[in-house]
């Protein structure tokens, strides 16, 4: 039986893949939010991933499966400039960035090496690769979890356990809704397609990763040509 254990489906894309998954006829999912729970007909776990200590304690009476995939989608952005941006602004967004994905991680491991199957996808960002002005905090945490996803596929292969990433662009939901659409307009010229990513997409996306023994430690560019890395 496979289940997904999702972080950040309160809303944006994490909602978005839920939801998706759910269309696609997958109902074992785990789901993480933060302050505002979905509406959605899964197992949802609220967490705060900036400081929550217990999650293990939490989480592990929610996995049953046999095949899990992790999707961490959680993040949080703090937009400063590298000589405004303060220390605990950097600390708080590594931590929810990856330090709390990497917490989940570590409570699924032994559940992953048992079963001898374990998916981890880590979503990470075009600023990994294409800085954009004044997102030092967030773009330094997404290279960070690239680096880490790196470590993980090659620890984990021995057991079944295959890490990617994901570096996302820009896509239909969340806080690019609260741009102004002139704005948005001149977002989508700069990207080659013209238009921004799908829930469908990414889940298409995921499922190629997790059903393709052969690929592991990737990171996959999924931004409609924004970054030709």
């Amino acid at each position: 039986m496979r289940q997904y254990v999702i972080s950040g489906v309160s809303g944006g894309l994490g909602l978005a893949l839920a939801g998706e998954l759910i269309k696609r006829g997958q109902k074992n999912i785990v789901g993480l939010y933060n302050q505002n729970k979905p509406n959605l007909d899964i197992e949802l776990l609220q967490a705060d991933l900036s400081a929550d200590s217990n999650i293990a304690e939490k989480l592990n009476p929610l996995v049953t499966g046999d095949e899990i995939i992790f999707v961490h989608l959680a993040g949080l952005s703090l937009n400063a400039t590298f000589k405004k941006l303060k220390t605990e602004q950097a600390r708080l967004q590594y931590q929810v960035n990856v330090l709390s994905g990497l917490n989940i991680v570590q409570t699924l491991w032994p559940k992953m090496v048992e079963k001898k199957f374990g998916r981890i996808v880590f979503i990470s960002s075009v600023v990994a690769h294409a800085p954009v002005f004044g997102t030092i905090g967030y773009s330094m945490t997404k290279a960070a979890m690239e680096a880490a996803t790196r470590s993980l596929a090659t620890e984990g292969a021995k057991d079944g356990i295959y890490a990617y990433c994901i570096a996302s662009g820009y896509t239909e939901y969340g806080l690019i809704n609260q741009v102004p659409k002139e704005f948005q307009d001149v977002l989508k010229k700069q990207i080659p397609l013209r238009r921004f990513g799908t829930a469908v997409e990414f889940t298409d996306t995921i499922d190629y990763l997790c059903n393709t023994p052969y690929m592991n430690g990737q990171t996959l560019h999924l931004n409609g040509g924004l970054y030709l890395g």
